[in-house]
């Protein structure tokens, strides 16, 4: 992109220079700090940030019966902007921006500034999204801040360029976010197919093999109708006779939890469809002993039997114990480890239909202990496995390079962003 014909020093250090025609003004004559109270409880649509956005909280809630904590609550205008600075390493601020779209409260825990003179609002809700938050803090002093204040904003220097190019800017900057969005979206909804593609590849590796002329007999099971005629198909304690489960030491015992030199201690949130090295959480012997956990052994399926990631699996490359809503499957003399969690990958839907019946879905251990599995040979498991390995090996390298293009695009569109509310580039039309 272009730059400007001609930039000023600021002598500010986190924009040494703006455009010459720009000025640079203290943040405190562009707003004033909205504080008024929902004293009378005259708004009860109260709001939350959401990934830099407001969205509606307590919906549903009658907020009368709520009255004392709501009515201290500051009350949003359309076009305020609200800040929500944190300081989460004691070492500088990191900042959530959000403009208010509609009248609502949100906590005075918040700072939330009113738009007033000739500004273009929707051009510092760019500019402060793009602040670096270690350079807008330069020269606050030091000490800790655990929250921001109007105070710390109101004397901090701020770029202005005349409204009709904030309004350009802004233009500029919406032009280039959908463009950039759409790309995102693009790569997302590619690695959507992939995964369907990788998960087709494996299923019907699994449950129907990979020699392209067998011969199949029925099994009268409706999640897999047919099998090659030489499989044999087994309830799945005959095939792990050792299915079992763990529990959550006790959090509040002071020596239980570690963060060097643990246990393993697997939760759900762990298990990421492929092989576990680590753990979130490590325990102690004490631990161990004291809640009578077992430690399963590398080769070990784990299923997630409810919450939010039912039916993930895993397999385990170190030792570990789990929590009670872990199911773990040890490894068997009849299948191949990396076999026994690619059939538990395809058996996932069937797993959670089996658990629907309650309001929230639970796959019990004894809907796994009771689930017929196919049974190949361990040889035809081993060219299962090496087949599915190369297969996927090429889509995961495919799903790899969307990921790479998205985050690029993620940080493109941020620097853009900054560029062009900083001035470092002519966002507006040349000859």
């Amino acid at each position: 992109m272009k730059r400007y014909d001609a930039y000023k020093s600021t002598g500010i250090p986190w924009i040494p220079e703006v455009p010459e025609h720009w000025e640079v003004r203290r943040l405190g004559l562009f707003f004033s700090e909205n504080k008024t109270a929902n004293s009378n409880m005259q708004c009860t649509e109260a709001y939350k940030f959401n990934y830099g956005t407001l969205v509606r909280k307590d919906e549903g809630v009658d907020l009368s019966e709520l009255a004392e904590t709501y009515s201290k609550y500051t009350v949003l205008k359309p076009k305020d902007i609200v800040i929500n600075g944190l300081n989460l390493n004691y070492d500088f601020i990191t900042l959530r921006v959000a403009q208010a779209a509609s009248m609502g409260i949100i906590t005075s825990a918040y700072v939330v500034l009113s738009p007033r003179g000739q500004v273009y609002d929707p051009y510092f809700c760019y500019l402060f999204r793009a602040m670096d938050s270690i350079k807008l803090f330069h020269g606050m002093g030091s000490g800790i801040r655990l929250t921001l204040s109007y105070k710390d904003l109101k004397y901090q220097p701020l770029p202005l360029p005349p409204l009709s190019e904030q309004r350009a800017i802004v233009a500029y900057i919406e032009r280039k976010e959908r463009q950039i969005d759409a790309y995102i979206a693009r790569q997302a909804e590619q690695i959507e197919r992939l995964k369907e593609l990788r998960q087709t590849i494996i299923s019907h590796a699994v449950t129907r093999g990979i020699h392209p002329y067998t011969r199949f007999r029925p099994t009268g099971i409706p999640w897999i109708p047919e099998v090659p005629e030489h499989w044999e198909m087994r309830k799945s304690t005959r095939i792990f006779p050792r299915i079992g489960s763990g529990t959550t030491p006790k959090t509040g015992v002071q020596g239980y939890y570690t963060e060097d030199n643990g246990i393993y201690w697997l939760q759900t949130g762990d298990l990421n469809d492929g092989l576990i090295e680590d753990t979130a959480k490590k325990i102690t012997r004490r631990a161990l002993d004291e809640s009578n956990l077992n430690i399963y052994p590398i080769g070990s399926v784990v299923i997630a039997m409810y919450g939010a990631t039912i039916g993930k699996v895993g397999l385990l490359n170190i030792e570990a114990a789990t929590n009670q809503a872990c199911c773990v499957l040890p490894p068997s003399p009849h299948y191949i480890s990396k076999y026994a969690i690619s059939v538990f990958m395809s058996v996932k839907t069937e797993l959670i239909r089996q658990a629907l019946g309650g309001g929230q879905p639970n796959i019990s251990q004894e809907t796994i202990r009771r689930i017929r599995l196919p049974l190949p040979p361990l040889s035809e498991q081993r060219a299962i496995v090496a087949y599915i390995e190369k297969k996927t090996a090429v889509i995961d390298r495919k799903i790899n390079a969307c990921r790479e293009q998205t985050e690029l695009m993620k940080a493109y569109k941020q620097r853009l962003i900054s560029d062009a509310v900083t001035g470092r580039i002519n966002v507006l039309p040349h000859d």
